[in-house]
């Protein structure tokens, strides 16, 4: 009975360590031989910024070497090798963050940033693409300036243009949270009544799925505590929620349909009294939000990112930063391999990195979800790298979205279509990006940030429609053309729909009329 009872306990521990290091051979990452220059606090984006159907590579920050601000602009050969090679400088600034959107509709993306370089700077750059020297000019540098900044684009006012979302200290020392709305280029701020924060992030989603961009801001408030909290766009003006969230500072956060509901969750992480914590909260369909029993990783001073690395449909994690337990450390792709933790992907690790800044981003093209971070190692050394995802199996993109319907009110349109369909990723966890311009493939009203041709994304986020539906506002009297594509976990983005058109009319018409006294009688 005893050897029984050991040849059975050998069988289970066998079994067990099987079982825990399945995951590792449907995902593994190397890190790529491309040399880039090592900085920290301040933000790596993948972008297609030539118009070649691949990602080019942006990055700024602080790179210990110099005394202000760092920035560089890396264009991929798209060689068979895939290597990153012509360079050149872009926007330098530390403390502070950068993403790209087409502001200005003219196809390609353009460069939002807020930090510090000779001082603290804000502003948005555009590029002449057809110059082979990709100079960088100043479109606009209207907004505040400020240090220790996140900024991010989206159209919360639903007319079609992006908007601008700032965050961060100005050189009186006032923390703001500054939002400007974008008409057809021009800034204008808006008082929004939003709290102001540092040592954070702040960013737009629609939570709700009611076809508007609201906002969630977390960090070190103007009075030194840690907020995090969630704001709801009411018709263009912002209301804070009841919805309780741990207040955290030296956070990170990021929005995706973990549970495959249809609805964005959170994924959360920061400090609290010099604690890192990591939370996971569930999202009630609109209503409210419930914090997970999944265990997260603690971490602060870094970044959280959601993604499919292993392409079976759902969402994994990397998470960057001052990790609160050291078997962490080196750790930074945890799976989700529907567990109540998420599990470390041990095949991969990298030196500790804490100021740091993340990208998912296909840009290799193998259909596969590599990723780019910066940072400062445990030496205060800076440390920006690109990861290969070598995973077995290529992403399958989704079909394109059919059965377009437009449904116009007054000057209003409200654009629905029907689910797409994945081979992994749940149809209600696919999210979308339209275009609409006056004419056919047209994006003067709004900018696909993708190639309607291919489908091809130009940058590598999630399409910020939740649902199937989304609303335009305002619309001037005209015909307008419109399509959408999806986007699945792994960033794999459909082709465009069959383009719609739908038509704007004068509410009244002006009728020619002459009165016929004739035909009159006296009032009685």
């Amino acid at each position: 009975m005893r050897n029984i009872s050991g040849h059975i306990k050998t069988l289970f521990i066998s079994v067990l360590l099987l079982f825990l290091f399945i995951p590792e051979a449907f995902s593994q990452y190397v890190k790529s031989s491309v040399s880039l220059a090592k900085t920290h606090n301040s933000g790596v984006n993948w972008i297609d910024i030539d118009g070649d159907g691949d990602l080019d590579l942006s990055i700024s920050g602080d790179d210990l070497g110099y005394s202000y601000g760092f920035g560089k602009l890396y264009l991929n050969s798209g060689s068979p090798t895939f290597t990153i090679s012509y360079k050149r400088d872009i926007r330098a600034i530390e403390d502070g963050d950068q993403k790209w959107s087409d502001f200005n509709n003219d196809g390609y993306p353009d460069l939002l940033y807020a930090g510090e370089d000779v001082g603290r700077i804000a502003g948005i750059d555009t590029f002449k693409v057809s110059d082979a020297a990709l100079p960088y000019y100043n479109k606009y540098s209207g907004f505040t300036a400020v240090s220790d900044g996140s900024v991010d684009w989206g159209d919360y006012d639903n007319d079609g243009d992006y908007d601008v979302l700032i965050a961060g200290q100005d050189a009186s020392g006032l923390i703001v949270t500054d939002l400007y709305r974008n008409d057809r280029s021009a800034f204008t701020k808006v008082n929004a009544g939003l709290p102001g924060v540092i040592l954070g992030k702040v960013a737009f989603i629609d939570y709700d799925l009611d076809m508007d961009l609201d906002i969630f801001i977390s960090g070190r408030d103007i009075n030194t505590n840690k907020y995090t909290r969630l704001w709801k766009n009411t018709g263009g003006a912002f209301q804070v929620t009841s919805d309780v969230f741990v207040n955290l500072e030296f956070s990170q956060f990021d929005w995706g349909d973990f549970n495959d509901d249809g609805y964005p969750d959170l994924i959360l992480g920061g400090s609290s009294i010099g604690i890192a914590l990591g939370y996971i909260y569930y999202n009630n369909s609109g209503t409210g939000f419930t914090l997970s029993g999944m265990k997260v990783p603690g971490a602060r001073y870094g970044s959280s990112a959601f993604g499919d690395v292993d392409n079976d449909g759902d969402l994994d994690a990397f998470i960057s930063g001052y990790k609160a337990k050291k078997i962490f450390r080196d750790k930074y792709i945890f799976l989700n391999n529907g567990t109540d933790s998420l599990i470390p992907l041990t095949s991969f690790t990298s030196d500790t990195v804490s100021r740091s800044f993340i990208q998912f981003g296909d840009y290799n093209s193998d259909n596969k979800l590599d990723f780019v971070t910066n940072g400062m190692d445990a030496y205060s050394n800076g440390l920006t790298y690109i990861a290969d995802n070598t995973t077995a199996t290529a992403n399958t993109k989704p079909s394109a979205p059919q059965n377009l319907h437009s449904t116009v009110e007054g000057k209003n349109v409200i654009l629905s279509w029907d689910p797409s369909t994945d081979n992994n990723t749940a149809p209600k966890a696919l999210t979308y990006n339209i275009y609409m311009g006056k004419t056919s493939g047209g994006i003067n009203v709004v900018s696909p940030n993708a190639s309607i041709a291919t489908g091809f994304r130009r940058v590598s986020r999630q399409g910020y429609i939740q649902d199937t539906a989304w609303m335009i506002r305002n619309l001037p009297v005209g015909i307008y053309h419109w399509g959408v594509q999806a986007m699945d976990n792994a960033l794999g983005a459909s082709a465009f729909s069959a383009e719609e058109i739908f038509e704007i009319k004068e509410r009244f018409t002006k009728v020619p009329y002459t009165e016929d006294p004739s035909s009159t009688s006296p009032a009685v």
